[in-house]
């Protein structure tokens, strides 16, 4: 049909991650959209194990599997994650679980601690499982705010040397410090092009 939309499940899970992650720093002030942060996020997390096992196996998806029976063939062929990111999303999916189907009753400070664990175990699954970053899809306002998280930032800058480093020799390149998050990540590939910081995403704005 011409007028199909065609939306992968990685595409899904960086739409989902985008949302739970700007739900979640909303919560703080507003607590309300922690609702959202969690069904988000759970969404996000259940997508990108999904990605991982068709990866490795084209069948692993046979069946439409729930969160546990996904991870179960995960750990099957060797792809199992640390124990307190299992206990994240098994949290997690219990909590969503209650919010769509019953009424659901939760403390503000542990809901965000829970989804500060999700978006954490995220930013590793996808940089270790499926060599992409979630840097890449969540908004730059809010990805320097989640760089507040020490292992999110750690990871940030790991991510952005290893993309500068194919530019350093670049002789039109120019890597310079930003002014946002001061790291020396601000890239200019070539003079006529614009720059970013690859760490926190500040794209500078020149006025007239």
């Amino acid at each position: 049909m011409d007028d199909s939309v065609d939306i992968g499940m990685m595409d899904s899970a960086g739409h989902a991650l985008a949302a739970g992650a700007s739900a979640y720093l909303t919560a703080y002030i507003h607590p309300e959209r922690l609702i959202d942060a969690v069904k988000d996020l759970f969404q996000s997390i259940e997508l990108l194990l999904k990605v991982r096992l068709e990866a490795s196996n084209p069948l692993g998806l046979r069946g439409q599997p729930n969160n546990p029976t996904v991870l179960t063939r995960l750990a099957a062929i060797g792809v199992t994650l640390p124990p307190d990111e299992a206990d994240t999303i098994a949290q997690l999916r219990r909590l969503r679980n209650d919010l769509q189907h019953n009424s659901a009753r939760f403390n503000h400070r542990q809901v965000l601690g829970l989804c500060r664990s999700a978006l954490i175990g995220i930013d590793r699954f996808v940089i270790d499982e499926l060599h992409t970053w979630a840097g890449d899809v969540i908004h730059s306002d809010e990805w320097h705010q989640l760089l507040g998280i020490e292992e999110i930032h750690a990871r940030a800058v790991t991510v952005a040397q290893t993309r500068l480093d194919n530019y350093r020799d670049d002789p039109e390149a120019r890597i310079t410090a930003c002014p946002r998050c001061t790291h020396e990540a601000m890239l200019r590939p070539h003079p006529d092009t614009g720059a970013s910081c690859l760490v926190c995403g500040h794209v500078p704005i020149v006025k007239d």
